[in-house]
């Protein structure tokens, strides 16, 4: 490894280990809440990130969420305690309680799959989410730097779901090949990242299919709540998603000082895809920084 290399990856790693978000005073101000609940899918050694991404939130947005933490399986106070303090209701649960709906609801798949598979944790979080109230989830490793202008206002048409676009087709192909979706390869490809859901989808005529896939099957690989999603996204109105003008993702300037704000002035967020440990983390910063 360079020695450029290895002087960001020290550094940055310092600044993470910080606890430098909780030095930012958030106050209780008079700004609207969004018409959607804010999700994360989240465990205890993620929450230095989280707590990065709150703070983008709250420079940036002009409502503010209420939010919804569900644990990968770290104990629930131990979240609590590192979260910094968020000027709106904040629930924190457990991927076990996503995942008992589902089983209560006679959908024992989805279960099984969250049982089995981390992302299958991630999916069944976000899908409880949404099926009772408008979500917007986002992965903790994404900064914030305008407010989401596209959602702001609901629309009431169930079930809706919109992502973001990806650099690439990253899906796992038995599960496509599995339920006849290959066409996925063969649109925009999209990223769970950022997820708008609103709605449930058993209305899908593949629904039973795929969860049975998702239940029956280990070892999916690492994208399969990814693939699930865009999966739906290719079936309800697969033109309507964030362009990557929009939320950016780029894996090209790991070890540089350049400001992504400065570079791309009108997105709405960064999603920091193999370069968190460092890029992130100068973002954040030059955040920081701004008044």
């Amino acid at each position: 490894m360079k020695i450029k290399e290895k002087v960001f990856n020290r550094v940055f790693d310092y600044i993470k280990r910080s606890r430098l978000p909780h030095y930012f005073k958030i106050k209780n101000d008079e700004r609207a809440n969004t018409p959607f609940k804010l999700v994360f899918f989240c465990g205890s050694k993620g929450v230095n990130y989280l707590n990065a991404s709150l703070i983008s939130i709250y420079k940036n947005w002009k409502k503010l969420p209420e939010i919804c933490i569900v644990s990968d399986g770290s104990p629930v106070e131990e979240i609590r305690n590192k979260l910094i303090k968020w000027p709106r209701n904040v629930e924190i649960f457990t991927w076990q309680e996503c995942a008992n709906s589902f089983k209560e609801n006679g959908n024992p798949h989805l279960h099984t799959y969250a049982s089995n598979e981390l992302l299958g944790k991630k999916l069944v979080a976000i899908m409880h989410c949404g099926a009772k109230q408008p979500v917007l989830y986002a992965d903790s490793d994404i900064l914030w730097f305008n407010s989401p202008k596209e959602i702001d206002g609901v629309d009431d048409q169930k079930p809706q779901i919109k992502m973001c676009e990806d650099i690439g087709y990253f899906y796992t192909d038995k599960i496509l090949k599995a339920i006849d979706e290959e066409k996925c390869f063969s649109n925009t490809p999209f990223n769970s990242g950022v997820v708008y859901l609103n709605g449930e989808f058993s209305s899908f005529h593949k629904w039973n299919a795929l969860c049975n896939f998702l239940g029956t099957n280990k070892e999916l690989g690492w994208f399969s709540e990814q693939t699930s999603f865009a999966v739906l996204k290719n079936n309800f109105r697969p033109d309507n998603y964030f362009k990557l003008t929009e939320i950016l993702i780029k894996v090209d300037d790991e070890f540089s000082l350049k400001n992504t704000r400065k570079s791309h002035p009108e997105i709405l967020a960064r999603h920091y895809v193999n370069v968190k440990g460092t890029t992130f983390w100068r973002d954040f910063v030059y955040m920081m920084l701004r008044k």
